[in-house]
């Protein structure tokens, strides 16, 4: 048994498979290690090398390629043993190593760090033998080695490796470890920071597992974190464990019964749910979603999925008791779990080789509930020709198109795909922007920028998949690449794709960047480049005979050398053929979409103006949209938008309109004000047409209103206008509704 008292000494026991691209960085972290100043502390590591990467000396040490047992002090690294050619994908080889360690470095405290690339696939890889070791094996590989020493558990587990901070790994180790320390998301060339293991100096009496574990995810975010936004670690308590796998299949035993009831919720709290180790290309994406984000997600929705979810959360925030994120994952709660949208995307028999507990069970409900949607109840927009309309404002271009009612209560996510017309008819899509849908409406905005990367001599425009933090301050974009190597002329099969990783700073003007590739084995890590090696984007096409296909943009490539190479946001040229496909997805995966061509217009249209005599109010709107012609002059001047409300009655051009005026008084101004602050996360002080006013807006990033409410009159039975923009809450509904607002006219 651990000993959970404070104080002690500590054996921590690393796992370096250093037998591939990161062997230069695990030498790099045992400096660290022999740097931390504490007295009753001693790593010891089983280093495996290879002579494929770096000649480096650990000093004292000097180099080698084979796997060496090398214990570190403060400033001193001791060999204990040179063990040749191992696999380090071996079980036995970890059972060994783990057993070795204890027996042989006897402390009151016990930890273990495997540190490499990493997956829920697992941890690795050695190269030398083409192996690594998946979650199950590292369960057994460190249970058989506790057993061999008579140990029950170790008192800390850690994954110095990327995408490890999941339900599969967690469930694996529970009972072996009290606590465990991963990242959702993938992790930089650097690591953990060792130096917070110097807690053990600074307070040698005080220092328990749970405090070490808080000081090791502290520092990974103060250093590493302060240069990358996207960055994530999080330390959970494994006992509640079993309550939480318990909780989690009385979730999936109450919904299965009505999972085609359920699952529209169930898909688009996914949707939302902050996700890691993504990827533009599906063979590439690990499609690991936030587990905590999702039951806080489901908990508000009606029985039996909301009871059950509220009771998994509960024992949740029972295991993860640290848990920091940079801003741009600032929803990550500190646990993925493996969640594709759709069927096809579902590795299934691959996933069972995890043995994650209840979890494929509950995907499997999921999915097939998706499969029985029949066809009337699928994705269909309205328009006979999937025509869908479009408008320019400051922002670009938005598009917006409205689908069939059938299909509304099964739709859980929305994409647009805006794509430049080359003189053949092909089109070469230039970014995924993440589309809203509420109602039969679907919305989607594109900023008519593309993504230049640049070496100093040569320039290629890459694809972009975007998204946005909260606040719209931070852009994070995964761009597809594929890498050659020194020597290997760009256009053959001899490249490795990989994922350039961009965090755009806004307010700073600060872009922070990193490589990032996935192994033969399934795991994942921060690519180190050579920058002698070359860079062709990937970019997706459509052409004009209906082929689509991903397609490297040039034969010349840009030269891989991370830190000369420039982005810059190009503007699309005025007069430039676009073409932009917005789809909507139900929750089984079926789909279907409207598409516009425009082109880049010269300047802003016009705004136009409308007038409404019977309320002595004008109002100004852009210009290109419909307004609704209402019989009522009461309503003349109340809904626009930029598709047209042609034979729609009120009610439907309400539902539709992008804009809408209206002037309520009474009950039905208490009620419209009611509905207003029920959705608004901001409620301050405005002014409309130089009047008083109050504003009210949705929260950022989902689909919600600006809306103003301005009184008539001074009595509190006086009428008021409510004036609201809808759709995606951001900078481009901001500016359409303070637009409005700043110049309406608003008579005597």
């Amino acid at each position: 048994m651990p000993n959970l008292e404070a104080g002690g000494s500590w054996t921590v026991l690393v796992y370096g498979l250093g037998d591939n691209n990161l062997e230069p960085n695990l030498l790099i972290d045992m400096e660290e290690m022999a740097a931390v100043p504490a007295a009753a502390l001693e790593f010891v590591v089983l280093a495996d090398r290879t002579p494929d990467y770096t000649d480096r000396e650990l000093p004292g040490i000097g180099d080698w390629d084979t796997a060496k047992l090398i214990s570190i002090t403060p400033g001193t690294f001791v060999e204990h043993d040179d063990l040749g050619e191992l696999n380090l994908g071996d079980p036995q080889v970890l059972a060994d190593f783990v057993a070795r360690g204890i027996r042989d470095f006897p402390a009151d405290h016990y930890a273990l760090i495997l540190w490499n690339h990493g997956s829920i696939a697992g941890v690795g890889s050695d190269e030398s033998h083409g192996d690594g070791l998946t979650v199950p094996e590292v369960a057994a590989g460190l249970r058989a080695g506790l057993a061999a020493t008579g140990l029950d558990r170790i008192d800390l587990i850690g994954f110095d490796a990327c995408l490890m901070g999941a339900f599969e790994v967690a469930a694996a180790v529970t009972g072996l470890a009290d606590y465990m320390v991963a990242s959702e998301e993938v992790e930089p060339l650097d690591g953990w920071d060792y130096a917070a293991f110097g807690l053990l100096a600074a307070d040698p009496d005080g220092v328990t597992a749970r405090s070490l574990g808080e000081e090791i995810v502290a520092r990974y975010m103060a250093t590493s974190g302060q240069d990358d936004p996207t960055l994530t670690l999080s330390l959970l308590d494994l006992s509640p464990m079993p309550e939480l796998v318990a909780a989690l299949d009385t979730l999936r035993g109450a919904v299965a019964p009505e999972m085609a009831a359920m699952a529209p919720a169930i898909g688009r709290g996914r949707s939302s749910a902050p996700s890691f180790g993504g990827s533009p290309l599906p063979e590439e994406d690990f499609y690991m979603v936030d587990l905590g984000d999702l039951l806080t997600r489901w908990s508000s929705h009606d029985a039996p999925l909301g009871d059950a979810a509220a009771a998994a959360l509960a024992v949740f925030d029972r295991v993860v008791i640290a848990s920091q994120a940079g801003p741009a994952r600032a929803g990550a709660t500190g646990l993925a779990v493996y969640f594709p949208p759709f069927a096809d995307y579902y590795a299934e028999s691959w996933y069972r080789t995890t043995q994650a507990p209840v979890w494929p069970d509950f995907l499997d409900s999921y999915y097939a509930a998706g499969q029985e949607i029949p066809p009337e109840a699928q994705p269909s927009f309205a328009p006979v020709d999937n025509e869908a309309a479009s408008f320019f404002n400051d922002f670009g271009l938005n598009v917006q198109a409205i689908f069939d009612d059938g299909s509304v209560d099964n739709i859980v996510a929305a994409f647009l795909y805006t794509g430049v017309v080359g003189d053949d008819g092909t089109v070469t899509f230039i970014g995924e922007d993440q589309g809203l849908f509420a109602g039969n409406q679907a919305v989607a905005s594109n900023s008519l920028t593309r993504l230049v990367l640049d070496d100093g001599q040569d320039q290629a425009y890459a694809f972009q998949d975007i998204s946005f933090s909260e606040d719209f301050n931070l852009i994070t974009l995964d761009v597809p690449l594929a890498y050659y190597p020194p020597g290997v002329p760009p256009g053959g099969s001899d490249y490795r794709d990989i994922t350039l990783k961009l965090t755009y700073d806004v307010a700073a003007d600060r872009f922070s960047e990193g490589f990032y590739a996935t192994d033969q084995f399934g795991t994942i890590s921060q690519f180190a480049a050579d920058p002698e090696g070359l860079l062709v984007p990937w970019m997706l096409t459509w052409r004009p005979d209906g082929t689509i296909e991903w397609v490297q943009t040039s034969d010349v490539g840009l030269w891989a050398d991370l830190p000369s190479l420039l982005y810059d946001f190009e503007k699309l040229p005025v007069g430039t053929e676009l073409y932009a496909e917005l789809y909507v997805y139900d929750f089984g995966g079926n789909s279907d979409y409207a598409a516009v061509r425009t082109q880049v217009p010269a300047a802003e249209a016009p705004w136009a103006s409308c007038a409404n005599p019977a309320w002595g109010y004008e109002v100004s709107y852009p210009g290109g949209w419909f307004v609704w012609d209402s019989p009522d002059p009461g309503l003349d001047c109340a809904y626009f938008d930029p598709a047209s409300m042609e034979g729609l009655t009120e009610a439907q051009a309400f539902d539709q309109a992008a804009l809408t005026v209206e002037v309520y008084q009474g009950d039905a101004l208490v009620e419209a004000i009611s509905f207003l602050q029920v959705g608004s996360v901001t409620v301050e002080e405005a002014a409309v047409g130089g009047r008083p006013a109050t504003l009210y807006e949705s929260a950022p990033g989902e689909w919600g209103f600006r809306a103003f409410v301005v009184p008539l009159g001074p009595g509190p039975g006086d009428p008021a206008l409510v004036v609201a923009a809808w759709g995606s809450v951001g900078p481009s509904l901001t500016e359409l509704a303070d637009r409005v607002a700043r110049e309406m006219v608003i008579g005597g």
